[in-house]
């Protein structure tokens, strides 16, 4: 859902003006689970708690038609017209209507409890998601992408403020979210850092708020346009593998830098680089231009694969130094640390401690499958096609090919009632991504 209160912080990203909540189904709702917003120049869906902050185009075309299904309180007609018209990676309507006959569910069920109280996120992804895109989103814990991201996540460590309540406490814009991986991984480790996720792609906020992230506030926006935050609402913002899909890059740093703080921390894990080759790759840039677009705050690119391996052999990052220009340049992808804090930027050790504190969120990385027998829970990496696994064959260095989890170990794990003498055990599979936290029902 979305709240009252953070709408009264948001102002239209065409016209600027603030929004007044013209309609609220159910209308005695606390937050908003579906809605009209109206400002000076237009009138904005609110679907499934997510307000759609974009305008159709054309000049005849000047209202959005969940709006008016909205307007005769039609919530599934509105569900369904923003699922297949403001999706960039559609289904057809027959596709929908098979899925919702397999689940034995109506639209309206599926906008209570999309896909269904028993479905997983697994099936929800392959419902929803061309199968390639399903695989690469469900595997994401075994991605060197994904898993170089996270040193730079951790870097939310310096805006820790313990002592804060949540509604009080540091924001953190989550850029292009995906279907919020990136978000999970921080509202586990940060529980007092609230968390914005926005995506322009409407089926992946959708996702990543009913299996990810269901108590996150999330948006769907075009980054494209201004932004739709008040002036330095955020203490930091993270964008990972988005940079390159937006074409007005420096007008969006732009933006950021008027909503995020002063003192703010900047990262932007996994950015195509020009210069070299990559899969879908958007509109990448090449290092130096990236640096220029960033010149006005102080900022340093890492080569992603070596931020990776230092990440997975020694637990740290080092940001204490500029990298050698000629090893970005070959560099298929790379990531962008920036910020105006001086204590950033150095050597940040013991990272790997902090993946501790994901113990009540562990769950087994399902690039495994599972098998158990009398000695112990057996698992074998299986990687669902031959593209992902060359991919992430970066990966094989770290992970494990095959391993094993003492059944007991797993059980106490479960039941969350371990012993000081699990420990070790349990670090080595957390260090290694064997465990890895993911949200319940996932697969």
């Amino acid at each position: 859902m979305i709240s009252r209160d953070l709408l009264d912080k948001l102002h239209c990203p065409y016209c600027g003006s603030r929004f007044d909540l013209e309609l609220k189904i159910p209308a005695t709702a606390k937050d908003i689970q579906y809605g009209v917003l109206r400002c000076a120049c237009y009138r904005y869906p609110i679907v499934d708690g997510i307000p759609i902050l974009r305008q159709r185009s054309g000049s005849a075309d000047t209202l959005d038609k969940a709006v008016a299904y909205l307007e005769t309180g039609d919530v599934d007609g509105a569900l369904r017209h923003t699922f297949y018209y403001d999706s960039p990676v559609s289904q057809s309507q027959t596709r929908w209507q098979r899925a919702a006959k397999h689940l034995g569910l109506t639209v309206r069920d599926r906008a209570l409890s999309l896909p269904g109280a028993s479905s997983t996120f697994r099936e929800a992804l392959h419902l929803y998601r061309p199968p390639g895109f399903a695989n690469y989103l469900l595997h994401r814990a075994a991605n060197n992408s994904f898993l170089a991201a996270i040193p730079l996540l951790l870097l939310l460590k310096e805006l820790e403020q313990p002592s804060l309540p949540q509604d009080e406490g540091p924001r953190v814009l989550d850029l292009n979210c995906g279907v919020g991986h990136a978000s999970f991984f921080a509202s586990v480790l940060f529980p007092n850092v609230s968390t914005i996720a926005t995506d322009h792609d409407f089926v992946n906020i959708y996702l990543a708020r009913r299996h990810m992230i269901p108590d996150t506030p999330c948006l769907c926006l075009d980054a494209e346009l201004p932004l739709p935050f008040e002036d330095s609402f955020f203490d930091a913002v993270l964008c990972m593998d988005g940079l390159h899909y937006v074409r007005s890059k420096r007008a969006l740093i732009k933006e950021l830098d008027r909503s995020v703080k002063e003192t703010g921390i900047w990262l932007f894990p996994h950015m195509h680089n020009a210069l070299a080759q990559n899969v879908s790759p958007g509109v990448p840039l090449s290092p130096d231009t990236y640096q220029r677009c960033f010149e006005f705050l102080p900022s340093q690119l890492f080569v992603e694969l070596e931020i990776f391996r230092e990440f997975m052999r020694n637990q740290m990052l080092d940001l204490s130094g500029l990298r050698p220009s000629e090893r970005l340049d070959r560099a298929p992808v790379f990531s962008l640390v920036a910020s105006r804090r001086t204590d950033i930027w150095r050597e940040h050790h013991g990272l790997g401690e902090w993946l501790l504190k994901t113990i009540s969120h562990l769950k087994i990385n399902p690039i495994y499958q599972r098998k158990g027998d009398k000695d112990g829970i057996q698992l074998t990496m299986a990687w669902p096609n031959a593209t992902l696994e060359r991919e992430c064959e970066p990966v094989k260095e770290f992970l494990p090919q095959t391993c094993s989890i003492d059944p007991s170990l797993w059980s106490r794990l479960t039941s969350r009632s371990l012993r000081d003498e699990d420990q070790p055990g349990l670090e080595a599979l957390i260090k290694s991504f064997v465990l890895v936290p993911l949200p319940d029902n996932y697969t």
